[in-house]
């Protein structure tokens, strides 16, 4: 019995933690993706990567999975902004396991956030409000 209520406990923090972790589309296949966006077309091949576009959003392939997937947001300077800070305020409440500091070298703001199979980086061109978020994997470098 206690090792019952152990392991239920267990499975209840884990499912609390990772249920706090951001949905992505990472380690899926172009079949499956594209049932979930039926306008996913090709774009090109670079080495090991394939890339696809569906409704804005880019995803890069290799291996036949998804290793990253990229949105930007270009709407103008304080749009642009407001949707980077925004974001920032909604993933500073999920459960990563690193985060590094807001940097700004005077061209771009950016910050990523680590997490157990992926990262998000964040990332806002000061000049002209051009935003982006990108989850990716390491099997994106293999």
């Amino acid at each position: 019995m206690k090792n019952k209520l152990i392991l239920l406990l267990y499975l209840l923090i884990c499912g609390s933690v990772f249920a706090q972790i951001p949905q992505n589309n990472l380690g899926k296949s172009v079949q499956q993706l594209r049932s979930k966006f039926p306008s996913l077309k090709y774009i090109e091949a670079k080495g090991n990567l394939t890339e696809y576009e569906a409704d804005g959003i880019t995803f890069t392939f290799n291996g036949g999975k998804c290793v990253a997937e990229c949105m930007g947001v270009d709407r103008g300077r304080q749009y642009g902004y407001d949707w980077f800070i925004a974001m920032n305020k909604s993933f500073l409440k999920t459960s990563y396991l690193q985060v590094t500091e807001l940097s700004n070298d005077g061209m771009v703001a950016s910050r990523i956030f680590y997490y157990p199979n992926f990262w998000i980086t964040l990332t806002y061109w000061l000049d002209d409000g051009y935003t982006t978020i990108t989850y990716q994997n390491s099997d994106y470098f293999k």
